[in-house]
């Protein structure tokens, strides 16, 4: 018993449950009349229970996950501390969107040479130092005496947080099989979540008990004590020591034959980008990314200012606020990446799934386009946290874009690329929200309109692009080169 691939070759799988699919057809593939490429595989089994030791994944899970939630604290304490610090450095509504704009900025330059260094020096090392660069910047933010010194410091850390989602993506894609990779995404993303609520909540404690600069101190300084169990735990699969042979069989068991990779064929070759620019796929990711990822980063750098602004409310009094609607973003995360999970196994197609997740998040974040003409607090943070949530949700599924259609050796680079191009349309948009708000005296009405537009955008874009789910083809992988 086992599989057949293309040529005829039998391997034998240790896996105990019978695949309640039909003989020839891949459970993953879309809807549509099988094709010569849908034949490659004839799997005896499916859904099969992981055998002992192979829990360990979900360790692996936890930590990208602290790590997550690590990014995001450091990289919202600026805008929690945003009416401290435009005062301190008498900062107008333009100059707060440079210091956003500074930190996009280094975060896209960052992801396009991330994914290759962590292709080329593989994610122990490659993880481990993005964080340490991030942190030592958090850190120094609280030295920085001047506009361009505060400028400086959130680009490195802009440099350094641009590592982490290729790494933790390219992660999930070596440690889970297919049909758990949209929940482990959105258990892992969840992390930005809970970073959002506790940096509102810890934030303005530590800066009224002690000093704004204590506050970058203190949250820079957990990345350094997570790089130590990093460190300590992680191997590729194949290397583990907390994983039996089995273990490793069950998280392989249904990759498909062009996405899943040894460790030597990682090591045979790496992709390069013009490959990649030349795939409709890679198009799909780079649009919808460029149209989703600003909405995001705007809830991030002007939400709390936006509170301030409309309902006048100070920095003590902004934590449960932000922490109400961060809180709705983490159910998200689970509950978009519960969703693509449950549809696989209830005998969807990954393509049905992805595409029927990713069209009710985007759906559901069109509310917040009435958030502007909202004037009572409480409603406008319900309606902000439920379109929130819809967004953790796409992402959740939309990771899984890259890992179900990519090789392993092109994920960190892809997912690198996809950030990247939403990080230039993140740098836009915060250069005109600055404009705007600079010359509309904080009016926030077409800001939430365009926040609306953007996920509806990004859904048709994916469509267009990628309208079938046919995995990548990459042939004679070559040196990365920039």
């Amino acid at each position: 018993m086992g599989y057949s691939t293309q040529n005829g070759d039998r391997a034998k799988s240790p896996l105990p449950i019978p695949l309640q699919a039909k003989t020839g057809h891949l459970p993953w593939a879309n809807d549509r009349p099988s094709t010569a490429s849908d034949q490659f595989v004839d799997l005896q089994y499916a859904t099969p229970l992981a055998p002992a030791g192979a829990t360990f994944r979900w360790v692996i899970c936890g930590l990208l996950f602290l790590a997550t939630s690590i990014n995001y604290m450091d990289r919202q304490v600026v805008s929690i501390l945003a009416p401290v610090l435009q005062s301190h450095f008498r900062w107008s509504e333009q100059d707060y969107a440079h210091v956003v704009f500074a930190f996009q900025l280094a975060y896209m330059f960052g992801l396009l040479s991330v994914g290759w260094f962590i292709d080329r020096c593989g994610l122990k090392i490659g993880y481990a130092v993005a964080i340490t660069v991030w942190s030592v910047a958090a850190c120094a933010t609280a030295f920085a005496t001047s506009f361009f010194g505060f400028i400086a410091v959130r680009f490195l850390l802009g440099l350094g947080e641009a590592g982490n989602f290729p790494a933790a993506t390219k992660t999930i894609g070596e440690w889970f099989p297919r049909r758990e990779r949209s929940l482990a995404t959105g258990l892992f993303n969840t992390g930005t979540s809970s970073g959002a609520i506790i940096a509102p909540l810890l934030v303005p404690w530590i800066a009224n008990t002690w000093s704004w600069q204590t506050a970058f101190v203190v949250l820079g300084a957990s990345g350094f004590a997570w790089i130590v169990f990093w460190l300590l735990l992680y191997q590729r699969p194949e290397k583990s020591r907390y994983l039996s042979p089995a273990a490793v069989a069950f998280i392989r068991t249904d990759d498909a034959p062009e996405i899943a990779g040894s460790a030597g064929e990682e090591e045979a070759g790496r992709v390069g980008w013009v490959q990649l620019f030349e795939l409709r796929q890679t198009w799909g990711i780079l649009v919808s990314a460029a149209l989703v990822v600003p909405v995001m980063w705007f809830q991030i750098f002007w939400l709390p200012k936006f509170l301030g602004a409309q309902f006048k409310v100070s920095i003590s009094k902004a934590g449960w606020p932000l922490a109400t609607a961060f809180s709705m973003q983490f159910m998200g995360s689970i509950f978009g990446g519960l969703l693509g999970t449950w549809l696989i196994n209830q005998g969807k197609s990954v393509h049905f799934a992805r595409k029927f997740s990713l069209g009710l998040c985007a759906l559901c974040v069109t509310p917040i386009a009435c958030v502007g003409w909202i004037h009572s607090m409480w409603p406008a943070i319900f309606v902000v946290g439920f379109a929130m949530a819809a967004m953790q949700g796409w992402s959740a599924n939309g990771y899984c874009v890259t890992t179900d259609l990519y090789p392993k050796r092109a994920i960190a680079s892809m997912v690198g690329l996809g950030t990247a191009a939403g990080s230039v349309g993140s740098m836009v948009f915060a250069e005109f929200a600055g404009w705007y708000l600079q010359h509309t005296h904080g009016d926030y009405i077409l800001l939430f309109v365009l926040a609306g537009c953007g996920f509806p955008l990004a859904f048709i874009a994916l469509h267009l692009f990628i309208p079938v789910w046919d995995p990548v083809h990459l042939e004679n992988p070559t040196a990365l080169s920039t």
